[in-house]
């Protein structure tokens, strides 16, 4: 799978099948909001919008200590 990150630049990224089979059960369970991007928000004032760099970060930090 290729991403588009920092300064549009594109990287590969390696998923395995249960990768991807999370990934069409998350667009699965979104299937009402159309974004171009994978993670979108689902705040009210910015639904369907991306989610900023430092909205992942906290979400990766929380379920860290959560782990």
């Amino acid at each position: 799978m290729q991403i588009i990150g920092k300064g549009g630049k594109r990287r590969v990224v390696n998923l395995y099948k249960d990768d991807i089979e999370l990934i069409d059960l998350y667009l699965f369970l979104r299937k009402n909001i159309h974004s171009e991007y994978l993670f979108i928000s689902l705040s009210k004032n910015s639904r369907g919008n991306r989610l900023s760099t430092q909205s992942i970060e906290k979400i990766i930090r929380d379920g860290g200590k959560k782990a």
